[in-house]
């Protein structure tokens, strides 16, 4: 299974993380938007929220464009193809956004060079987007929305394997509500069109988070499916399904105070859980950290924590007063090396709302110490 690389914060486009080689739009390269074709430029990217890469020469990014590309529309979702040059540095080839009913894209999943899953929001900050593709015909589409759907809900996260895929969401509005979907075949044969032929359906269990004998939604922020119908979903903790989402377990790491809609803000080692990823049926790696204040008020520490056990138990990377909130990360091949996308704040060090949020970028070896950039062996 492809792994995305990044899922969080913005991203603005010609760097990804201070420390990353920037990535150029090739000469001659095209963007589609609404029916017509025309020569790309820098301006049209707004900013990446996610890259996957299918093959060593291939990646696909998704986000939102930075203008409008047609007299008729806003903003849309964009997805750029990305392929390393002769010097290694990664150019924008080839952009699609044609979608009005998409805003933004925020996560892409891909089991082959043609096979991949994107997910978003709607216009006007509501409900979900799917969309698949390239495929080999006549490339990247919609899926409409299953029945069932919570219609004010993103979603934030896919992860596909095989012909599987879940994705996952949340949003705050009166109250955090979440949601999520998975594939299922439209009939007993195994489809031969892939991904884009699977039909979407919406799970109506989640994950229960209690507090102090209240329960609260899990706040679903990102998802990890190292098999099919097993899969990791993070948030206000750790959760895991075995059955595809139908049945739920806790195995959040120890310490926090709970959900962040309880009395978790402010806790000592994590609030809020934004990254997974399970290379195996009980290994994986999650990221976050705290919200001090009120949620996006601002955030202090970030955390990382590991399991060997399927969350049985799990060990801290390193102390928090070390770490910036953690937004994103990924591992190779069992767990080592891995890179992390993370904020601050300027003008201190992790903890104080004086100045706007900064991206960092960290690496580490061996998915237990991390500095801050350059690339570990392995991800240059």
């Amino acid at each position: 299974m492809a792994r995305p690389l990044f899922r969080g914060r913005p991203l603005h486009t010609g760097a990804i993380g201070p420390t990353t080689t920037p990535i150029s739009v090739a000469p001659g390269a095209t963007v589609d938007a609404f029916g017509t074709t025309r020569t790309l430029v820098p301006g049209d990217i707004g900013y990446l929220r996610a890259i996957t890469c299918p093959s060593s020469r291939l990646c696909y990014a998704v986000g939102r464009t930075g203008k409008a590309l047609s007299s008729t529309s806003g903003t849309s979702a964009l997805i750029v193809t990305s392929r390393r040059g002769a010097s290694g540095r990664w150019q924008v080839t080839h952009a699609v956004a044609a979608w009005r009913s998409v805003a933004s894209l925020t996560s892409i999943s891909c089991t082959s060079t043609t096979q991949c899953v994107a997910v978003g929001l709607s216009p006007q900050g509501g409900g979900a987007a799917v969309v698949t593709g390239p495929g080999s015909g006549p490339g990247w589409r919609q899926i409409a929305a299953p029945a069932g759907t919570d219609p004010i809900v993103p979603l934030l996260s896919v992860s596909c394997t095989d012909l599987y895929c879940m994705a996952v969401g949340s949003t705050f509005a009166t109250r955090w509500r979440s949601q999520i979907w998975v594939t299922t075949p439209r009939g007993p044969s195994i489809p031969a069109a892939g991904l884009s032929s699977l039909r979407w359906v919406a799970v109506g269990s989640l994950p229960i988070v209690t507090v102090q004998g209240k329960t609260y939604d899990p706040s679903l922020q990102a998802v990890s499916c190292p098999q099919r119908a097993n899969c990791w979903a993070v948030g206000g903790g750790v959760f895991h399904t075995s059955d595809g989402g139908r049945h739920w377990g806790n195995v959040s790491p120890p310490q926090s105070q709970g959900h962040r809609g309880g009395n978790a803000v402010g806790a000592a080692t994590y609030s809020e859980l934004d990254s997974v990823q399970f290379w195996s049926s009980t290994s994986g790696i999650v990221g976050g950290g705290d919200q001090c204040g009120s949620y996006r008020a601002f955030v202090c520490e970030g955390a990382v924590f590991t399991t060997a056990d399927a969350g049985r138990s799990w060990q801290q990377s390193q102390p928090a007063a070390t770490m910036p909130f953690i937004e994103s990360l990924a591992c190779g091949p069992e767990g080592r090396p891995c890179i992390a996308t993370a904020e601050k704040y300027a003008g201190s060090q992790y903890g104080n709302a004086s100045g706007p949020v900064a991206s960092e970028v960290l690496t580490s070896p061996d998915d237990r110490t991390w500095t801050v950039g350059p690339f570990a062996d392995g991800l240059s």
